[in-house]
């Protein structure tokens, strides 16, 4: 009896210790186990976590400064390659008209006024980067000033120069730009706000006056007169050249819109030029009462110069040339019609008094 109970004894501390050891060791260092794992694992995923932070951040400083420098590296203006441009200034004339100011960024130091000065009449591709469509326009010799919020002449066009500290002037260029409902590239520009970049190249040479007037001048030793003949947006190309302090030729422009006060702040510029310059005059016809424009051929056509014909004792005409600018119809109803990309035959109000191919030039 003594024997059975020892061994009960024997046996019941027996099944204490295994319960002891089943609660309170293989599981004790199973759940300790399980901690510490989790334990390294979370600081491996902090680690992971933290050295893909460290990597995106090195690599957006480095596209940053990448960035930053490409901006800056960007080419002066070519007829090769895009250069940026920033929207520094807009002002709304009206429903389909505004002005636009394009600065350079970057290193971009070329001031291309001064290198064409007033000798060629010269345009810019805009790039659409979203169709991949350029269209060109024709910039102003104009600068908007910061400092008063006026247009100026740029200093280089000028024979005196405006005081170094007033001017505000940084290789801008701006435009005169008509809104039309088909037009993708005005209408692109049309939507973007001050800051927004826009890629341009050039210039694009469009007319060389120089070639033009330098054989009647050395012939006669007289001033020569060039006719512009415009309509629309087309009078920024002889504005681009009425607004430089030029010497060697006068321009004679006839202009037809719906209403003058279409051109906003050019028309004040416009009319003060031709009024204090002997070598600008300005001629216009507004067509807002004369909705079919019935009336306009007749009207422009006794506002045309004729032109200078040599053989003639009595032509005393100055007008060397005649360029036609503006919408497609204007400038078949004034010189005839182009052919594509040539300038087809002279026709039209122009041909009925003697211009001939030799003297004339179209531009849409």
């Amino acid at each position: 009896m003594l024997i059975k109970s020892g061994i009960a004894s024997n046996i019941l501390k027996s099944q204490a210790a295994s319960k002891l050891v089943y609660r309170y060791g293989p599981f004790r260092s199973l759940r300790s186990d399980t901690l510490l794992n989790r334990k390294n694992t979370l600081n491996k995923k902090l680690f992971v976590f933290g050295g893909i932070s460290l990597t995106i951040g090195a690599l957006y400083n480095f596209y940053s400064a990448y960035e930053s420098k490409r901006v800056l590296e960007t080419p002066d203006l070519n007829p090769i390659t895009f250069s940026k441009y920033a929207i520094t200034y807009k002002e709304s004339i009206d429903d389909t008209h505004f002005l636009l100011e394009l600065t350079p960024i970057g290193l971009n130091s070329r001031d291309i006024w001064k290198e064409i000065r007033n000798s060629k009449i010269w345009s810019v591709e805009v790039k659409q980067p979203d169709i991949m469509v350029v269209r060109n326009y024709t910039p102003l010799p104009l600068y908007f000033n910061k400092k008063d919020q006026r247009l100026h002449q740029v200093p280089s066009v000028k024979h005196v120069e405006e005081n170094k500290e007033f001017d505000t002037y940084n290789n801008s260029l701006m435009f005169y730009i008509k809104k039309y409902e088909n037009g993708e590239v005005t209408r692109w520009l049309c939507e973007k706000p001050i800051d927004a970049i826009v890629e341009i190249r050039g210039p694009i040479i469009d007319l060389n006056v120089n070639e033009i007037v330098s054989d009647y001048s050395s012939k006669t030793g007289l001033i020569p007169s060039i006719q512009f003949i415009t309509a629309g947006t087309g009078i920024v190309s002889a504005l681009q050249l009425a607004f430089q302090d030029y010497k060697g030729f006068k321009i004679n422009l006839v202009d037809v819109c719906n209403d003058i006060h279409e051109l906003g702040p050019l028309k004040e510029l416009t009319l003060q030029r031709s009024l204090n310059s002997s070598i600008f005059t300005l001629k216009n016809i507004e067509t807002k009462n004369d909705l079919k424009l019935i009336h306009v051929p007749s009207t422009l056509a006794k506002l045309l110069d004729i032109p200078y014909q040599p053989q003639s004792r009595s032509n005393i005409s100055t007008a060397v040339f005649s360029a036609v600018c503006g919408p497609e119809g204007f400038v078949s109803l004034v010189a005839g019609p182009k052919l594509g990309n040539t300038q087809g035959q002279i026709a039209g109000l122009l041909a009925n008094i003697g211009w001939t191919s030799r003297n004339v030039y179209k531009m849409y």
